[in-house]
């Protein structure tokens, strides 16, 4: 792993870059993947992803991202939350920040 990548990815979540989900975009992933989850996203030359440790378990589970991990870059973790980015080849989560992104309060 290198660390230069992480310093980078530490640094975009650190600068505020991240989007919140908004209520659109949270009863999107609600009627689309049958979950409740919460997360923070970017798309910063890779997908960033930033959420609890419950939340990661979930976001794997019912939206299918535990097929996905080939697609992984780089994963942070501590005792709370979990930072997860993804390559940009990953087409599941392209068609997930695609909604997203329609769904963003201008």
């Amino acid at each position: 792993m290198d660390l230069e990548l992480i310093k980078e990815l530490i640094d975009v979540v650190e600068k505020g870059d991240l989007k919140k989900l908004n209520a659109e975009q949270k009863d999107y992933i609600r009627k689309n993947f049958n979950t409740y989850i919460n997360f923070e996203y970017t798309e910063d030359a890779n997908y960033i992803l930033k959420m609890s440790n419950s939340d990661y378990k979930s976001f794997n589970y019912y939206l299918g991202m535990e097929y996905e991990k080939d697609y992984i870059l780089t994963v942070i973790s501590d005792s709370n939350y979990t930072i997860v980015e993804y390559d940009t080849d990953c087409d599941r989560l392209r068609d997930i920040f695609e909604s997203l992104e329609e769904l963003e309060e201008e």
